[in-house]
């Protein structure tokens, strides 16, 4: 990032963020265009239906896992399958 100060990155589904706190400072983080947000999460409808619109428009969810949720090889399962 502080090569490119201007690009935006996506936040990956591989970085396991499982914890609804983070979810929202990685949406709030400036530098990141798009947050996948962990498919673990995908049917936490409580928390879903509290984002803000502007939250909801910056993420992305991921249909078609290759990994079972919780899967701690995630990283190297979206490596070998990418």
């Amino acid at each position: 990032m502080t090569n490119y100060p201007k690009y935006k990155f996506i936040s990956s589904t591989t970085k396991r963020i499982t914890k609804i706190e983070d979810f929202k400072n990685e949406i709030h983080n400036d530098d990141y265009k798009i947050v996948c947000l962990d498919y673990d999460l995908n049917h936490t409808w409580k928390v879903l239906d509290e984002l803000s619109q502007e939250e909801k428009d910056k993420c992305e969810f991921l249909c078609n896992a290759i990994c079972p949720p919780g899967c701690p090889e995630r990283k190297k399962h979206y490596y070998y399958n990418g």
